[in-house]
């Protein structure tokens, strides 16, 4: 039921998360006049000055070059059938397969006024308000009007509205009025509504209806009518739209702001509050959630949800670093660093500072004792509050250090505190009975967090590990324990008695005899951990660098394997987008309010978070390929596109559409048949280079915050078409001009033939003598080995390495029988080949292959020799870097311009281990191998990595 008993507006001193869009961000302009999700995940805006489609990331204007009737939009509807319908002041247009508008044929051309909206019925008619000639029905191909003739309230109506018993509401300038077969039920002032200019209808699913008007909110329920105004916490009497926020809730746009109604009380919001602009036009609530709304002048305004509030010193506080939460007297008190403390009561801010009695605004922790006392902790000592008047002096007697960070009440009421260089002191009636540092077995004098376990134990978070305190003394826990790090912030133990500790290298759990690390290999988004706490769902919440991190303990899967753990969405992010003040949290600012929502605190002011309200999108985000680029420019984006073999440089931009998290999505893509497997990437592009000629389908997917897979992949087929050397008609050529200088070119061809088989043959038996004559050697002497032996480990140690040199030989022949093959003799097959040959090598030692080329002609042949010695020396250069290197990465670029060649490979790891000498065989063999195609080889080692360069004239 409506809550009447309110005798004053009232706008809440708390902030919306609100996001805006206006024109410098793409907006055609920021008047808002309608707002609509279609089935692709796209969201449309109309302004008076064009329609936009928004993915998430960028906005695209439609106007009358785009072939719209007008560019000053007013309505916005999907059919059923996939048409987008625009209405405006010049009738209603839809959008074609090829982009562009056309004049929606079923209206049988432009109506005389504005097209205020559209509605599609379940029946399937076509239902279309205007600004003068009140509505009209089209169904096979015909059409009614209807007008106040007939018993619409008034010609001039702005919104239709499908009832529950299939009734066709219209909100009039002179009330609302049902259509029902032709029967015509009337709602105005004589029949209790505030105003008989209604702007918005609504039927909820409790069964209740609400219509806006401009003389206020008019609800009827269970057969009681309601009028809700200004004087009952409307933020303004004339209400423009409504929507639902999926929780019972209803948000209430008005000329003077918005509100919400939360079932019991509205809540008023303004500028002030977040919001662009106080008259607010019109209203959505996306698939994600996400309620938008369209202002005038103030552009569109984003909600994520109503999951965060904020309060910031805009609202009340004296501070925005926020260092600490706690209840006292019904209220909530935030601690602040230089700002004292802030009482928030019934969204009501009053700050305490130093004239209240507190001696040092720095507050770093707060704690409520078991009789309702409020402990402050501060950097000059700790305070007492008591009935929400701080007590003069200190309640203790004296302190290891007057820095206090944490403050502890034990089971039989003894009190711990923490301090920043004095280590621990307890109290117990005021007096320190012992102190806990590291003359006595604690880890740092530099405490962080306390927390008691539910054996009793007081567990310590320091800047040197973790001290256990029990009946039998002190126990730590350090990194040679299994923690992360030793610098520890937070620690707290979970209903489950797990021991969370969060550190500035990621977390360790303790669950037993068993510990637990997650940090960034393991998927955690940011290694700071500030706060760790639990929700009444089981879930832990960490606050970290980068924003509030939920996490699922029961994911228990190997944490080695980071990408299984983040599709079972161990972890799931909020960060600003989500709608939190500020993705940086403070330490241990964190606090459990008994209705289950969390309090935090960040370097921006304090969130309030409501975890029952944040639901898992289950949907996966709509995934469109917005933009094809190639090497001179973008292409459109079409099935069926063709490129011409230099255009074989190819990027695909792609938008999986989230709006809440948008920076947040991940993306797989694939070429089929050209990817081995789904490639993984969060920026929304893919590069594709020296593609070869032939017919390709390029794939991408997304997936969601919440762990959801788009339900369909993206596709677009793509044609690289051959160089003319290759088409059929140049062949023909060619074969005819062969043919004709067959004759004089035979005795020339022969001989050159015959000399380029005899020195290909000498090559060839000299690669077999110095390779595979020389292992085959070893192979031999092995087995005479083998044949002396009589201890059977020695045995298979030598059948073993008579395999490794089996299997080094097939390589070897393999890698000549390449060399040799005329087929292979291109620029483009040698870079395929050593592409090809270092991720195979790399990917297995962990090593990351990067190819930069530039000023090569992927067609163009190369010698024999040059080709065979370059692939062998990257060859060799690549199996020393898995071997040796302990490199992430490796860099290998071929470049040729500036009457130059050259060929530089790079590696991040520690050089030339100690082991290796420059002059050894395998560096030789690289060096050997460059003389003999006229170049020079180089080598710079140094612990930041190893570079092998090669240099030549240009390959010609």
């Amino acid at each position: 039921m409506v809550l009447l008993g309110l005798t004053a507006v009232r706008v809440d001193a708390q902030r919306l998360p609100i996001r805006d869009y206006s024109i410098q961000d793409g907006l055609s302009q920021s008047v808002v006049t309608a707002i609509f999700q279609t089935a692709d995940g796209y969201l449309w805006v109309g302004t008076e000055v064009g329609l936009n489609s928004f993915n998430g990331k960028e906005f695209r204007v439609y106007t009358r070059n785009e072939g719209l009737g007008s560019a000053d939009i007013s309505a916005l509807l999907q059919l059923a059938d996939g048409t987008l319908l625009v209405g405006s002041n010049a009738g209603i247009d839809q959008l074609n397969r090829q982009g562009r508008f056309e004049v929606h044929r079923p209206t049988f051309g432009r109506f005389k006024s504005r097209v205020t909206d559209l509605l599609e019925t379940s029946d399937g008619a076509l239902w279309v308000a205007t600004e003068f000639e009140g509505v009209f029905r089209f169904h096979n191909d015909s059409f009614i009007q209807y007008t106040s003739r007939d018993g619409l309230a008034h010609n001039t109506v702005h919104q239709l509205v499908e009832a529950p018993d299939g009734a066709v509401w219209a909100a009039t300038e002179g009330g609302a009025t049902a259509m029902r077969g032709g029967r015509f039920d009337g709602l105005t002032t004589a029949d209790g509504l505030p105003h008989d200019r209604v702007r918005d209808i609504r039927f909820r699913q409790d069964g209740s209806q609400w219509f806006a008007t401009y003389g206020g909110l008019f609800i009827r329920e269970e057969g009681v009518d309601r009028v809700v105004r200004m004087a009952d916490g409307l933020a303004a009497d004339r209400t423009t739209a409504l929507v639902e926020d999926g929780f019972g809730g209803m948000w209430v746009a008005t000329e003077g702001g918005l509100s919400y109604y939360d079932g019991t009380h509205f809540h008023s919001y303004t500028e002030d509050q977040g919001l662009g602009n106080r008259m607010v036009t019109t209203a959505l609530r996306d698939t994600e959630g996400n309620l938008w709304f369209g202002t005038y002048g103030g552009g569109l305004n984003l909600l994520p949800g109503y999951t965060f509030i904020h309060y910031t010193v805009e609202e009340g506080l004296r501070s925005n670093m926020i260092t600490s939460v706690a209840r006292h007297d019904e209220s909530i008190w935030v601690g602040t660093y230089g700002g004292g403390l802030t009482r928030i009561r019934d969204h009501d801010i009053e700050a305490v500072g130093v004239p209240q009695g507190l001696k040092d605004p720095r507050v770093y922790t707060l704690m409520t004792d078991r009789n309702g006392r409020l402990w402050i902790g501060t950097r000059s000592g700790v305070h007492l509050m008591v009935d929400s008047r701080i007590q003069p002096g200190s309640p203790v007697d004296r302190l290891p250090d007057p820095v206090v960070r944490t403050i502890l009440e034990d089971r039989i009421g003894d009190i711990w505190i923490g301090t920043y260089g004095g280590g621990i002191g307890r109290y117990r009636n005021g007096r320190l009975v012992q102190v806990y540092d590291t003359t006595n077995g604690l880890t740092n004098n530099t405490v962080m967090r306390l927390t008691q376990s539910e054996d009793g134990s007081i567990w310590a978070a320091t800047y040197g590990g973790v001290s256990r305190i029990g009946p039998s003394g002190i126990e730590t826990y350090t990194m040679d324990q299994g923690l992360v790090q030793n610098s520890a912030i937070t620690i707290f133990e979970d209903s489950r008695g797990w021991i969370w500790i969060g550190t500035f290298a990621g977390i360790t759990v303790i669950r037993g005899e068993e510990v637990v690390t997650m940090d960034a290999e393991s998927g955690f988004p940011n290694p700071v951990c500030y706060f760790l706490t639990e929700d009444q769902y089981g879930y832990v919440w960490a606050g970290t660098n980068r924003g509030l991190v939920r996490i699922d303990p029961y994911i228990t899967e190997d944490l080695r394997d980071p990408r299984r753990i983040k599709d079972q969405l161990r972890f799931k992010l909020y960060t600003t987008e989500s709608g939190l003040p500020a993705d940086e949290m403070n330490a241990n600012a964190v606090f459990r309010a008994p209705d289950g929502s969390l309090w935090m605190g960040t370097v921006a002011g304090v969130a309030h978070f409501r975890p029952w309200l944040d639901q898992a999108v289950e949907r996966g985000p709509p995934i469109h390929i917005e933009h094809i680029y190639v090497f001179d420019g973008e292409r459109p984006v079409r099935s069926g596109i063709s490129f011409s073999h230099d255009q074989n440089f190819i990027a695909f931009r792609f938008t999986g559409i989230q709006f809440g998290h948008s920076s947040q999505v991940e993306y797989e893509y694939r070429i089929r048949d050209v990817d081995q497997a789904w490639q993984r990437t969060r920026t929304g592009e893919a590069r594709y280079t020296t593609l070869p000629d032939g017919d390709y389908v390029f794939e991408v997917r997304a997936r969601n915050n919440d762990g959801f897979w788009s339900q369909r992949a993206a596709t677009l087929r793509f044609t690289i078409r051959p160089p003319f050397w290759k088409a059929w008609w140049f062949l023909l050529l060619a074969t005819g001009a062969l043919f004709a200088m067959g004759a004089f070119a035979y005795n020339y061809w022969t001989i050159r033939k015959q000399v380029d088989l005899e020195r290909i043959r000498i090559k060839i038996a000299s690669d077999l003598h110095d390779d595979v004559g020389a292992s085959l050697t070893e192979i031999a002497l092995r087995a005479d080995f083998v044949t002396a032996l009589k201890e059977p480990d020695q045995v298979r140690d030598s059948v073993r390495q008579i395999g490794q040199m089996s299997r080094q030989i097939v390589t070897t022949m393999d890698d000549i029988v390449w060399s040799i093959d005329a087929r292979n003799d291109t620029m483009g097959d040698l870079l395929d080949r050593m592409q090809d040959y270092a991720a195979n090598v790399l990917g297995h030692q962990g090593i990351e292959p990067h190819f930069h080329f530039e000023g090569l002609d992927t067609a163009r042949s190369l010698p024999l020799e040059t080709r065979q010695n370059l692939y062998l020396i990257l060859k060799e250069a690549v199996n020393n870097a898995a071997k040796h290197s302990r490199a992430r990465n490796m860099h290998i670029s071929l470049v040729n311009k500036d009457r130059r060649f050259t060929m530089s490979i790079r590696d991040d790891g520690r050089g030339f281990p100690e082991s290796t000498r420059a002059g050894s065989h395998g560096l030789r063999n690289m060096r050997m191998r460059a003389e003999r195609i006229g170049a020079t080889l180089t080598f710079e080692s140094s612990d930041q990595g190893l570079a092998i360069i090669v240099t030549s004239p240009a390959l010609t």
